[in-house]
């Protein structure tokens, strides 16, 4: 069934055409739903209501010019689509205030937005689904006694994005204490994951589109200018295509996710090893546009049943 109206929760404007938000937009208004931006970070509560500062936009031209001008009502909209989470510091008041909501009305729910929005959630994944072994700690001298076996791993952040802050690490490297001390300067103040080295990867890493059980496309990142394949941080994108297995597995992490809320995601795959599940906007549409593959802003609003008659 068609939705009539939809509200992206956004944290500022990007300058991409080919960003999600413009391409969900675009083909919102293309089906005749009403569609509106809210800035997240200006989400308040005024009484039971939850409202946001925002504006809705009537036609393509209007995005050019938009303007978070009026108070908008959440309650007022089919379906929030959260696409930012804006400032950290503020993180959890903007959860509290988006779970007054009826959860069925988010794409990707609060429970998503805490729980799978963070590489902690892939421990709960299915044991018939394989994953890189990590260590994660606030305490720097247990981050280097896991250091001290062999092997080689990446050292990162929990919940950071486009490759800051990660690192290629081993046993014996002259810079891998300098690299702890510099992100955990103090014990108990600052998390980091220790994650096995995948060699595999070299090869590339596969970014697969999933919106409900529907693989939307697949591209593959190699590494041009060192361990990373973010593709911010320099690897290059090529179209690429899933095995059998590939797509089986998707489908089972697509079904861990949709029973956790969240319902557009992103899955990083080095097979048969889940790395990464990526909930808040997924990068990969746009790339999948300038790869060459058909596909468009309406074929994930279609998969996601919000423009099917």
């Amino acid at each position: 069934m068609c939705v009539v109206s939809i509200l992206f929760l956004i944290h500022e404007l990007p300058e991409d055409p080919k960003s999600n938000l413009r391409l969900f937009t675009e083909a919102a208004i293309t089906a005749k739903i009403q569609v509106a931006w809210g800035v997240i970070d200006s989400l308040e509560l005024s009484g039971r209501e939850v409202l946001v500062r925002g504006s809705i936009l009537t036609n393509s031209s209007s995005l050019t010019s938009y303007q978070a001008s009026n108070h908008l009502l959440l309650s007022d909209f089919d379906t929030i689509w959260v696409l930012s989470l804006g400032h950290r510091s503020t993180f959890l008041d903007k959860i509290q205030l988006l779970h007054l909501l009826p959860q069925s009305r988010l794409i990707n729910n609060c429970d998503a937005l805490l729980h799978l929005n963070t590489k902690y959630a892939l421990a709960l994944l299915p044991e018939s689904i394989d994953q890189p072994s990590r260590v994660a700690s606030s305490d720097p001298a247990s981050i280097k006694h896991t250091l001290d076996r062999s092997g080689t791993w990446i050292f990162k952040p929990p919940a950071e994005s486009h490759g800051r802050g990660v690192y290629k690490i081993q046993r014996g490297d002259p810079n891998s204490n300098a690299i702890i001390e510099h992100e955990m300067p103090s014990a108990g103040h600052t998390f980091r994951l220790l994650e096995s080295w995948l060699p595999n990867i070299e090869h590339g890493e596969k970014r697969v589109l999933m919106a409900d059980d529907s693989i939307i496309g697949c591209y593959e990142r190699q590494g041009k200018l060192d361990h990373r394949t973010n593709l911010a941080a320099g690897a290059t994108p090529s179209l690429a295509r899933l095995s059998a297995d590939e797509q089986i597995l998707c489908h089972a992490v697509a079904k861990y996710s949709m029973n956790g809320g969240a319902r557009f995601i992103g899955i990083d795959l080095v097979y048969p090893y889940v790395v990464e599940i990526n909930v808040v906007n997924p990068g990969g549409l746009g790339t999948l546009l300038a790869l060459g593959e058909p596909i468009s802003g309406t074929t994930v609003l279609d998969a996601l049943g919000l423009i099917s008659p």
